[in-house]
């Protein structure tokens, strides 16, 4: 019998089961945000008691040896997670409920949020957002790439304040007609507050943010890579 971390069991059997995520909250307790923390998390600790509750709700009898799990009967535990997951898919064909379909839409809308979220503050490659052309944030490794000291301190200011001079109507003429929205990668260079160039790969991301007025917001997702590690 192999061992099995307590947040491993918790995601797959949640993940797999044909219960939503209200009954999930009501039978255990907890706020939907916690069992969403719970799936978007290999390190959230998650209490013993709750992982009882889910073993008992999903007929599943676990020892606990030290901070891992025993599983019984290994081999039950995975046609068990495939037959819910069949269950579930037959009973989304069978009745198309409007609630548990928003429901599943908002749970994998939660998880990709907290795996952006968790992928932009801790990766060492330098990423920024833009609204339309104005910086709304950087991450720390943006940040140290343009020797900014003061945190946030070009937040609000005009994206094109840190393209080298050389590239800036380049960098303008890329955002507009059919290269307004999509993926895109090229060569550019950024300048640093002391006026320092760095050369390197673009990668952007570009959509229209959903807004009830007219105007046309554009939201931007940038990752540089510097030809040359600083």
């Amino acid at each position: 019998m192999n061992r099995i971390k307590p947040n491993k069991f918790v995601q797959d059997i949640i993940n797999a089961s044909a219960i939503n995520m209200n009954e999930w909250s009501k039978m255990l307790g907890v706020s939907r945000q916690t069992i969403y923390n719970w799936l978007g998390s290999n390190d959230t600790a998650i209490r013993k008691n709750h992982v009882n509750k889910i073993a008992k709700i999903s007929n599943m009898e676990i020892i606990w040896e030290n901070n891992f799990l025993i599983i019984q009967d290994e081999k039950d535990y995975i046609n068990k997670k495939v037959d819910k997951f069949i269950d579930h898919n037959s009973q989304l064909q069978e009745n198309l409920n409007l609630n548990d379909i928003n429901d599943n839409l908002e749970r994998e809308l939660q998880l990709l949020i907290t795996k952006y979220d968790h992928v932009y503050n801790s990766t060492r490659d330098p990423m920024a957002v833009a609204i339309n052309e104005n910086y709304t944030s950087m991450n720390a490794a943006m940040e140290k790439l343009l020797g900014i000291k003061k945190r946030r301190k070009l937040l609000g200011t005009n994206i094109y304040d840190i393209i080298a001079p050389l590239f800036r109507d380049e960098k303008r003429q890329r955002r507009t007609g059919n290269q307004a929205i999509g993926k895109f990668k090229y060569k550019t260079a950024l300048q640093d507050i002391l006026g320092n160039t760095i050369k390197g790969k673009l990668s952007v991301t570009r959509f229209w943010l959903p807004t009830n007025k007219l105007e046309n917001i554009l939201c931007s997702i940038m990752t540089f890579f510097p030809d040359k590690k600083r």
